[in-house]
């Protein structure tokens, strides 16, 4: 029989850091995807925004983006985050608005992603529907997340592949640093001298697919999944 190649005590190390990461932050994740399929349809929120909870939150906040550009939104969301006291496993309701000559309303989807000029494809962007939600979720400290409706779930998904080489620096700070070099970028190195961009890979959570990026650490710093044909979380 073949010998096999030992595995190096830092690879062995790394492999661990994956294996603590993905469990802590998928079962983040399978925290929210349980809570929007078992959400209360009960409206806590102000009626006069039309406010559409998408799933069930302990708490509410609202955040007005009328004075920021996309850059110091996404910081002075990532502080808000960072200074938010919740309970372990409970969920903040952020919802989006803007004060304008006409009087405050709700962002929609349109207007909050292009406010962030994210790099996202057209084809994308058009497929999602008007309503999001924003919210933080205790769980291994503060979690930031996004939950999506889209009416076309083929533009949706090749879309989202199609994101994810900008999704990081597009969102940082607020899902952290940009990622410029992931563990299986690294190890792709390790056999070809061409720099590879931060790569995604696919996780399986309760029997759902989703994509996760590692930083060169091993360790998961955003994710995303289609929780049905017309729902993702990020």
């Amino acid at each position: 029989p073949l010998a096999q190649r030992p595995v190096s005590h830092e690879k062995a190390k790394k492999l661990a850091l994956v294996a603590v990461s993905a469990t802590l932050i998928l079962g983040g994740l399978a925290s929210v995807a349980f809570l929007y399929f078992a959400s209360s349809k009960e409206d806590p929120l102000p009626k006069e925004l039309g406010i559409t909870a998408l799933i069930f939150s302990e708490s509410e906040g609202e955040f007005d983006i009328k004075n920021f550009s996309s850059q110091n939104l996404l910081d002075t969301l990532y502080n808000e985050k960072e200074k938010t006291n919740l309970t372990l496993n409970t969920i903040k309701h952020i919802y989006i608005t803007n004060d304008t000559a006409l009087g405050k309303r709700l962002t929609d989807t349109s207007d909050f992603l292009g406010k962030l000029g994210v790099r996202a494809p057209q084809s994308f962007l058009r497929s999602l529907e008007p309503e999001f939600m924003y919210g933080i979720h205790a769980f291994d400290g503060n979690q930031p997340f996004f939950i999506f409706k889209t009416r076309s779930f083929d533009n949706a998904f090749a879309g989202m592949l199609n994101w994810e080489i900008n999704i990081s620096r597009d969102l940082s700070p607020l899902f952290g640093t940009p990622i410029n070099r992931s563990l299986f970028a690294q190890r792709q190195e390790e056999t070809s001298p061409t720099p590879q961009a931060a790569i995604f890979t696919d996780v399986v959570i309760k029997s759902r697919d989703a994509r996760a990026l590692f930083d060169e650490r091993g360790r998961i710093v955003l994710l995303y999944s289609f929780l049905d044909k017309n729902t993702i979380v990020i």
